[in-house]
């Protein structure tokens, strides 16, 4: 009876949702909403089977002219019914304290809701807007997806028990961004990378591939030179692909570290 859901749902390009066989949660990935453009902050959500929410969030923030990049924020909650609140809090460095804060109702296979962010002297943000999905698989015949869909979702990697989040946005003349949230495995410990792919042409059979090479200067002088792919498949139900990159950190002495890596990953992302 399963095989043949599973087969009629497919073949209407609906996405299979499920929750983790083992330990019962279902992941959920997204980020703000359009209104405030590309490079949003991003949201990645776990939904336990007892009710307890874990949440990161993953973003740049301004703080009296200093720009922190690559912020990672975790946090903990509770959901009752279909509501959910969470919270969760990190230092930065030379500023202090930044809180955020998340509240939101599940509705079928996503989440909608708003989040808030505080720290003092920065630019933060009060109660603004964010849509989620559950983990998915995509299915249904491939092509270019209209202008104005947005798909959200996860990658195959996870952190705190929380899956990454990816999030694409297709606009007109058959193009394509996308945001997305990966952990690049270093000689110590590991590099977060929060990632806007630029403006990429969707072939004719929903295909799209782009790489890309950028430098991140820091404050004192040192940066990193990094290395990503970003590529992947539009289908009826939503989209998938794989993700890689490479993190080459550059002292202000010009002396080159041993690169972080991230091996090849897959993500899914519905709309």
């Amino acid at each position: 009876m399963a095989v043949g859901i599973l087969s009629v749902m497919a073949a209407l390009g609906v996405a299979a949702v499920a929750a983790d066989a083992q330990t019962g949660a279902t992941q959920y990935g997204g980020s703000w909403a359009t209104s405030r453009g590309v490079g949003t902050p991003t949201i990645g959500l776990t939904r336990n089977a007892d009710g307890s929410i874990a949440v990161r969030f993953g973003m740049a923030i301004t703080c009296r002219h200093t720009r922190y990049i690559d912020t990672v924020v975790r946090g903990r909650g509770t959901s009752s019914g279909a509501s959910f609140t969470a919270s969760g809090r990190t230092h930065l460095a030379g500023t202090g304290r930044l809180t955020m804060t998340i509240s939101g109702t599940f509705a079928g296979s996503g989440a909608t809701g708003r989040v808030s962010a505080h720290a003092k002297g920065c630019k933060g943000f009060h109660r603004v807007p964010f849509q989620l999905r559950a983990a998915a698989a995509p299915a249904g015949a491939p092509g270019r997806p209209a202008a104005g869909t947005e798909m959200f979702g996860v990658t195959s990697q996870s952190a705190g028990g929380v899956r990454l989040p990816v999030v694409l946005r297709v606009v007109k003349h058959a193009r394509v961004y996308a945001q997305w949230e990966a952990l690049a495995a270093c000689t110590h410990g590991h590099a977060p990378l929060m990632n806007v792919t630029p403006y990429t042409r969707i072939a004719a059979d929903g295909s799209f591939r782009r790489t890309e090479k950028f430098r991140q200067k820091y404050d004192d002088g040192s940066h990193d030179t990094v290395h990503v792919t970003f590529a992947g498949t539009f289908v009826a139900g939503g989209a998938s692909g794989t993700l890689k990159a490479r993190i080459q950190y550059t002292d202000k002495h010009h002396r080159l570290y041993t690169p972080c890596l991230l091996g090849t990953q897959t993500w899914t992302a519905t709309p």
